[in-house]
């Protein structure tokens, strides 16, 4: 028969590999071994020990306290970050809204108007632009998760300082830019005064037939020269997303050549364009979806154009 110090010796190795399983896991999730090391080893030396106090030597109860606490330590970052995201997004909306009311008001100079970009894209492309970075799944200090750089948030972080960027849309759709909710039969008045008093538009083109009216009035309305097109990435982890965005960039540069918009064939890492008038772009450069910065030296380009 095993002495009772020989039977506390193994429950307490068995609860100290439970508990090293368990902040393994935490993690191996969480996707960040350096940065999160330190705060699960300590959070676990601790749960276990208030566990031990408060079930004494109900072992299924230690071990129910004890994961929960890691539950709590993977979900809790987890949540805060969405809730935080979601009231960030509500501020970016209501800016939004403000800017469209200051350029409805019937008084106020054009200085007096905020500085703002709009952004324009087909309505299925919101959340479909993603650009895929893989991460050594083997790296300790990296993690098992990829980075994902989605292209209007990554627009919207590059040309910060040039006012907020808004968009047509409902609020709280989506993160990135603000979102300006419009009437069925109003949308395309709103888009005018938009496009008219924007620092800067950018466009997606696309076959819709909403978004190739915005970009003729682009031209019709000669607001081109302040107008940055992107070509969106199709390198993604799903064949049908990344042939969705092919075919619907081949369509818009057929149906756009009729009002004399020349679109280059797609590459899958995409592309920025710029246009003086009708015909060919002036210039194209790569996408960098990893560096926002990347679109102040894009500003700085069609300035000195």
């Amino acid at each position: 028969m095993s002495s009772p110090t020989g039977l506390r010796a193994l429950r307490f190795v068995f609860d100290a590999l439970y508990v090293v399983s368990l902040a393994l896991l935490t993690l191996i999730v969480s996707g960040s071994v350096v940065t999160m090391g330190a705060p699960v080893v300590i959070v676990g030396m601790y749960a276990y020990k208030l566990a031990r106090s408060v079930a004494g030597d109900a072992d299924w109860l230690v071990y129910v306290l004890v994961g929960s606490s890691f539950v709590a330590l993977l979900l809790a970052p987890v949540a805060f970050l969405w809730v935080s995201r979601r009231f960030e997004q509500r501020a970016r909306d209501r800016e939004a809204a403000a800017v469209l009311g200051a350029l409805e008001s019937d008084g106020g100079s054009e200085k007096a108007k905020p500085p703002f970009l709009l952004y324009l894209r087909p309505f299925w492309s919101t959340g479909n632009f993603v650009e895929y970075s893989d991460v050594d799944m083997t790296d300790p200090f990296l993690g098992f998760s990829n980075i994902d750089f989605e292209l209007e948030e990554q627009i919207r972080k590059g040309l910060l300082p040039f006012g907020a960027m808004v968009a047509l849309g409902a609020p709280g759709e989506h993160f990135g830019a603000g979102r300006l909710p419009v009437e069925e039969d109003r949308w395309k008045e709103k888009i005018l005064l938009l496009m008219k008093h924007a620092r800067w538009i950018i466009a997606v083109p696309s076959g819709r037939p909403g978004t190739l009216w915005e970009l003729e009035r682009i031209f019709e309305h000669g607001v081109q020269t302040k107008t940055i097109f992107v070509m969106p990435p199709s390198a993604g982890r799903r064949k049908a997303k990344r042939d969705v965005i092919v075919r619907d960039w081949a369509d818009a540069a057929a149906k756009s050549a009729a009002f004399g918009l020349v679109l280059p064939p797609h590459r899958p890492e995409g592309a920025v364009l710029y246009y003086r008038d009708r015909g060919g772009p002036l210039f194209t450069e790569e996408l960098r979806l990893n560096r926002p910065r990347s679109w102040r030296q894009v500003i700085d380009r069609v300035s000195n154009a």
